[in-house]
């Protein structure tokens, strides 16, 4: 080396390749999941530091001397960019990360009771839906439930008043998100209800040996009387 030169220094800025992710660098996470660490690479320099902007979905991380991105997304995020820079004392670079934070799709629908069995004339105590997974954004059933029982397509709670008998038969519920659907099949029954208040218009009545009587009709409320049977009581005596 002639005497008086210097050696030669060479600076190399990083050139920051890409994020593990498809093709379009788009990121598809669901909320309550926790994602496979997202590791960077890169060309050039070593990279000294890392940064992101604006900041990641709540739950998401980046490692400023790795550039791992890491965690549990928790909150719903629509398609936006993300730009994370990679630096060193000669440079920087910056690569555009696409992320999107869906919602688990529902699951696991279940109603208690189920079977269940209802008595006609009487309110039902509502029966409201659980489920695992994401949450739910509208119910639906098919086919229709019994006359005068109903399903509210917000809360998925069935309620009411069966107006109707109806045999034994299955309804399916069907809860659903942007991102799935999952459903459960609820057996119904529609029962009549017991009669009561049985009265007959003469009584006491008092008859005569061959002698045909008035007919004696009965009156009762509840439900239909189906037969009517007799047991003999004596009266006491005086």
């Amino acid at each position: 080396m002639a005497s008086g030169m210097r050696p030669a220094c060479v600076r190399q800025r990083p050139a920051l390749g890409r994020l593990v992710g498809n093709a379009a660098n788009h990121h598809e996470w669901t909320s309550g999941v926790a994602i496979t660490p997202n590791t960077p690479t890169s060309l050039g320099g070593a990279v000294a530091s890392y940064t992101v902007a604006p900041a990641l979905p709540a739950g998401l991380s980046l490692d400023a001397s790795t550039g791992n991105i890491t965690g549990t997304p928790s909150t719903l995020v629509a398609i936006a960019s993300y730009a994370v820079t990679a630096t060193n004392p000669f440079g920087s670079t910056t690569a555009i990360l696409v992320i999107s934070v869906n919602e688990l799709p529902p699951a696991g629908l279940t109603y208690a009771p189920n079977p269940a069995v209802y008595t006609k004339g009487t309110a039902i105590t509502p029966s409201s839906p659980s489920s695992t997974g994401g949450a739910v954004s509208s119910y639906a059933v098919a086919p229709a439930l019994p006359a005068g029982l109903g399903l509210d397509t917000t809360t998925g709670v069935l309620s009411g008043t069966p107006t109707q008998i109806t045999a034994t038969a299955s309804y399916t519920v069907t809860a659903t998100n942007g991102f799935g659907t999952t459903n459960v099949a609820v057996s119904v029954t529609v029962n009549d209800a017991p009669p009561t208040g049985l009265l007959y218009a003469t009584n006491p009545a008092i008859y005569s040996k061959s002698v045909a009587i008035a007919a004696n009709t009965p009156t009762s409320g509840g439900g239909t009387v189906v037969f009517y049977a007799a047991s003999l009581r004596r009266c006491p005596q005086a």
